[in-house]
């Protein structure tokens, strides 16, 4: 039986405007990326890890930065996220692919592994989990749904991956999890693109330090105690697409919902979470 090849693949530069250079933030005694990375090292099922970075020099700090942290690093395109993936592939020989933003601090490992086990398990081209709070869900892809892909999609506009994935793919074998209910929260957001998502994710920091290792439920129970600043999103926000389109974050949420319908859509059960948070 062949054994399914996963790449993480953390896609980060250093050029950012709201938050300038926000990937080298300090955080916790390490930089944003660095988080990135060490939260991406506990994931069980991806068999090594990428830093898929560009070519302008300003960014091959984050070359170092992955050397020191013990996983590859690659530079590639400056604009297109697409094509620094399926590169890595390439040099990997990769079935999977598993995409985590460089702006995605609590990405969480233990979704991850359950997602790569699943979209394994049902042969997929495409795997997420709804519904989490921003910055929390990696997405998964094979390497040969993602090159059919290449083939139709604007290089240049694959920052709207997973707008393309979900309004203007149809051919892709597409699986939408959904979480626990107490994980459910599509209007929390734990990325950090911001300087309000900064002061947010050092409140959490701050107040969760004794923690070896933080988790999504460590954030939720924490929110219930003390009022986490910035955690929830306004639903009449402005998001942007494609071709200067805009739309209300409350709308394209309902928008997505009704398209998970059109996918394989599982509930991940209420005690998976608990079963592999490592204590």
């Amino acid at each position: 039986m062949k054994m399914v090849k996963t790449i993480g693949c953390i896609i980060a530069r250093t050029i950012s405007t709201r938050l300038p250079k926000k990937v080298l933030k300090n955080i916790n005694d390490k930089t944003l990326i660095e988080n990135i990375i060490e939260k991406t090292k506990r994931a069980k099922n991806i068999d090594k890890i990428y830093l898929c970075t560009s070519i302008d020099p300003e960014d091959s700090i984050l070359l170092n930065i992955a050397e020191k942290s013990g996983i590859q690093g690659y530079a590639g395109s400056r604009e297109s996220v697409i094509d620094r993936m399926l590169d890595v592939a390439e040099l990997e020989k990769a079935d999977n692919l598993v995409r985590i933003t460089g702006d995605n601090i609590f990405c969480d490992d233990i979704f991850m592994d359950r997602m790569i086990e699943l979209h394994n398990e049902y042969n997929a081209d495409y795997t997420r989990t709804a519904s989490l709070p921003l910055g929390i869900t990696a997405e998964i892809f094979s390497v040969s749904g993602l090159k059919e892909m290449y083939n139709r999609l604007d290089p240049d506009q694959t920052e709207y991956l997973t707008y393309y994935v979900f309004f203007k793919e149809n051919n892709l074998k597409k699986l939408v999890l959904y979480p626990p209910r107490k994980f459910q929260k599509p209007f929390y957001s734990l990325t950090v693109d911001t300087p309000a998502d900064l002061e947010r994710t050092l409140f959490i920091i701050e107040h969760l330090k004794m923690k070896k290792k933080i988790y999504l439920d460590d954030i939720l129970k924490l929110n219930e105690k003390v009022k986490i600043p910035h955690l929830e999103l306004d639903r009449n926000i402005q998001i942007k697409f494609p071709n200067n389109q805009k739309k209300l974050y409350g709308e394209y949420l309902e928008e997505l919902k009704r398209e998970y319908k059109k996918c394989i859509v599982l509930n991940l059960t209420e005690d998976f979470y608990e079963k592999n948070k490592v204590k």
